[in-house]
């Protein structure tokens, strides 16, 4: 597992974009909003990542079994 932890403002959001992109592993963040930015500032940047989802749009355990993915967990 690697953290990946910086002060506000710092890349962390650009970071897991990158690795999404060159993993092709999604990004699961806590809400719409979020998923929302990620996949705008992806876009902006000329990136082709996976859908982020929303755990939100999660309504079952077994939809993340076995999933190779990104976890985005701010809330700055």
């Amino acid at each position: 597992m690697e953290i990946i932890q910086m002060n506000r403002g710092r890349g962390k959001t650009i970071y897991l974009i990158k690795k999404s992109a060159e993993l092709k592993y999604p990004i699961i963040c806590c809400s719409e909003a979020q998923r929302k930015m990620i996949k705008n500032t992806a876009k902006e940047m000329r990136l082709d990542i996976p859908d982020p989802i929303s755990f939100s749009s999660i309504n079952s355990k077994e939809k993340l079994r076995g999933l190779s993915c990104l976890l985005y967990t701010s809330d700055a």
